[in-house]
């Protein structure tokens, strides 16, 4: 009577387990391959001034006469002329420009085939290079080979910014690695750490077959049948 106690009750497991349901989870993949950080310098282009002080010296030629006396009241005037170096000082502002810097960033990544992909958020890790700048404001200015402005955040400390969805770069088409240019506003310049994807998705089940009715019913009566063995066994005692 155990025996065929542990037959039915197995059965009724295995109708549980054919009802599989769909599970969720969440992925992050790095640009740096972990969660370490690196340091790279991000700046937009600029332009400034800064005063120069120069020195230096100029020929000044100069003439001069004075009288020569040759004796009982008699002279002449002498002339002539002679050079000399006079030294100087300026101060004039020197006009000066910069470059932008951007980081490019590759970042590796899978997608299951049995996956349904929820969400999938792009975030750079970043932080203010000074305190006393007026400006640090970040662009990502490129997706795959898609340019334009996609996300734009100031940087006010160290910590994870932008959140950007990206899920449509990464399904249609899929490609891999996922790429992203980050940039700096004009006068604007802050420290690139790290980057990373977080992907939310649900695991499907193995087989997505609703299950049939008539196996409920089947499922209901084994259940059914297993009280009755049971209640038989405790009769029969």
């Amino acid at each position: 009577m155990k025996k065929q106690d542990y037959l039915l009750g197995t059965a009724v497991l295995a109708l549980a387990s054919f009802a599989q349901s769909a599970s969720a989870a969440t992925v992050t993949y790095y640009a740096n391959g972990s969660d370490t950080d690196t340091s790279s310098y991000v700046t937009g282009s600029g332009y400034g001034y800064y005063p120069v002080s120069q020195t230096g010296y100029y020929p000044v030629t100069q003439t001069y006469s004075y009288w020569v006396s040759t004796g009982f009241g008699g002279g002449y005037y002498e002339t002539g002329t002679y050079t000399y170096y006079q030294s100087y000082t300026y101060t004039y502002n020197q006009y000066y420009s910069w470059d932008a810097i951007n980081k490019e960033v590759s970042i590796d990544y899978t997608l299951g085939s049995d996956w349904t992909i929820n969400s999938a958020k792009f975030w750079v890790k970043a932080a203010d290079d000074s305190s006393s700048d007026a400006s640090e404001t970040a662009q990502i200015t490129k997706i795959e080979n898609n340019s334009g402005i996609f996300g734009e955040t100031v940087i006010s400390g160290d910590g994870w910014y932008f959140g950007l969805d990206i899920m449509d770069y990464l399904l249609s088409p899929y490609t891999n690695p996922f790429t992203a240019t980050i940039s700096a506003l004009p006068f604007s310049d802050f420290i690139y750490k790290n980057a990373k994807i977080e992907i939310d998705y649900t695991v499907n089940p193995p087989s997505q077959v609703p299950v049939p009715a008539a196996v409920w019913l089947f499922g209901s009566g084994l259940v059914g049948l297993l009280g009755f063995n049971r209640k038989r066994a405790q009769s029969a005692a």
